[in-house]
Parts: C-alpha cells; structure tokens; sequence
C-alpha cells in the first residue's frame, strides 16, 4: 500500500526503499488530517507519531507471516500453523494502518502532485453522464454510461470532467 500511495503521489523509485524508509516516506507523504483544523499540527504530529509506533508492529506482522503463513519458509505440509485469533489480531493490526494511510491519501490533497483518478470522486459529473445518454445494453447486463466512458476511454472522460467543472465555475459565477 506504501509504493501504492508514493506512485500515487509521483514518486517512482519506491522500489528503491527498505522497509523503514518506505513507510518514513508515506507517513511524509501523507496529510492526515483536514486542511483549516484549528489543531491541525498538533494532530498531525499525534498521529503520525501513532502511525511511525505501528512500524514494529508491522515488522511482526512480516515476520509472522514469513513463520507461519501458507508460503512460510523450511515448514512442511504437517506444521501446525497459529489458530485463528492470532491471525485475526495480525489482520486487524495490519488493516487498521493500512486502512488508515490510504483513505487519509485519497481524501486529502497533502502533497500530492499525481493522484489516479478513481470511478466515485466525481458523483456530480456520472449523474450528468448518465442522465444524458442512454444506459449501456449488452444482452440482459445494464451499465451506467458514466461507467462505461470512464472504464474504456479515460482521456474522454478527463476531457468531459474539465469542461463540466469549467461550465460549473460559470454557472456559479453568473449565479453570484
């Protein structure tokens, strides 16, 4: 999830880091907290300091998955493996982070000079799409033409999208 959200954010030699200075460098990637909160550095530096605590934890999780997974290393077919409320802390510990650093990267903007672009972040503009065409037929599967245009021609689609913001701005200008 780390090179993912650095790639995201245009950094393309992630492949280049150790484990430390990958996480070290999406926690610096990262806002995680909302722009304008009148506790905004004292939070950020909070939970940072909770996210860069969790990196031993997420070496444990590493090193139990390398001493007990299904690929585990020098184990044969018999080894009897954690029970299942081990794995479900390790999952969960994992999750929480994981979980954690990808929706702060995708809901605020941070540092971030390349962001891809995901189906959802434009709900006004697919509901201009979809009321203007007709839905998507083929044999008894029905499509959202939003969904389609974006799915098959994503350059038609960023085309579509800065033209509706512009017309938007417009709009909202004429209105004041």
């Amino acid at each position: 999830m780390c090179k993912t959200i650095l790639i995201d954010r245009g950094q393309t030699d992630c492949d280049k880091f150790g484990f430390k200075d990958l996480l070290r460098a999406t926690y610096a990637a990262v806002q995680l907290v909302p722009d304008g909160k009148a506790t905004s550095s004292e939070s950020q530096a909070a939970l940072r300091q909770l996210a860069e605590n969790l990196d031993a934890s997420i070496l444990g999780i590493s090193k139990l998955r390398q001493a007990e997974g299904l690929a585990s290393h020098g184990k044969d077919a018999y080894f009897a493996s954690l029970e299942g409320v081990q794995a479900e802390f390790a999952a969960r510990a994992a999750d929480a982070l994981v979980a954690f650093l990808y929706k702060s990267h995708r809901r605020y903007s941070g540092t971030a000079p390349v962001r891809l672009l995901e189906y959802q972040d434009n709900p006004k503009l697919n509901d201009y799409i979809d009321s203007n065409n007709e839905t998507v037929a083929i044999f008894d599967l029905q499509y959202r033409p939003s969904e389609v245009l974006f799915s098959t021609d994503k350059q038609a689609y960023l085309d579509l999208l800065a033209n509706y913001e512009e017309e938007m701005a417009a709009e909202s200008e004429e209105a004041e």
